[in-house]
């Protein structure tokens, strides 16, 4: 991603990630002279509990198959229900990002299945170092209900990086789609904000 980011000359980037995307820019802004400006962390934190962590790995591995889009979304509103979407135009978005067509005809997750190998051996990952090196401003946005960024895990982060700013979406688990009105207007605010 350094090298990325390099050859595209980019020297000021403001960074938004869930999940995989919030530990690499975790990791990124870390660096000293990163061109990383500002962060948004969407629902994860310098701690990634060991549970969730196999959860997210297990789900992203499942080799599922589905005889049609509506089956597909079906299952997206069953298993990421968490999320607390509530528009079905944006389910219709995250189904249409989040499945594949294979030679047959049928739609699958459009995730690595080689994820369920690492699944049943995923540890509690600790980022703290990179968490306390990051000198950029801050945005952690947390699902109320997250068993990924849980409270505990976000007054350590507050504790270790007092300017972080935490914005708490209620009603959701891990991790807030960042597609409904109120949450789109959290992150544009915030990035309004630094940016000024």
């Amino acid at each position: 991603m350094v090298a990325l980011l390099a050859r595209l000359g980019s020297q000021k980037v403001h960074w938004l990630g869930t999940c995989l995307g919030g530990i690499l820019g975790m990791m990124l802004a870390a660096h000293p002279n990163s061109p990383i400006k500002s962060l948004i962390l969407n629902d994860v934190g310098m701690i990634i509990p060991r549970l969730a962590l196999q959860r997210i790995l297990t789900f992203a591995s499942n080799d599922n198959k589905f005889l049609s889009f509506h089956e597909a979304k079906k299952y997206f509103q069953t298993i990421l229900a968490p999320l607390g979407i509530e528009d079905a135009e944006h389910w219709d978005h995250l189904t249409q990002h989040s499945i594949i067509r294979d030679d047959k005809g049928d739609f699958r997750l459009a995730y690595d299945p080689a994820l369920g190998q690492v699944s049943n051996q995923a540890n509690t990952l600790h980022l703290e170092a990179y968490w306390q090196a990051i000198k950029c401003p801050t945005l952690v946005i947390r699902g109320e209900n997250s068993d990924f960024l849980e409270p505990e895990i976000v007054a350590k982060m507050q504790y270790a990086q007092p300017k972080a700013e935490i914005a708490t979406i209620k009603g959701c688990g891990h991790a807030p789609s960042l597609m409904a009105p109120d949450q789109i207007k959290i992150v544009e605010d915030w990035l309004t904000k630094v940016s000024a």
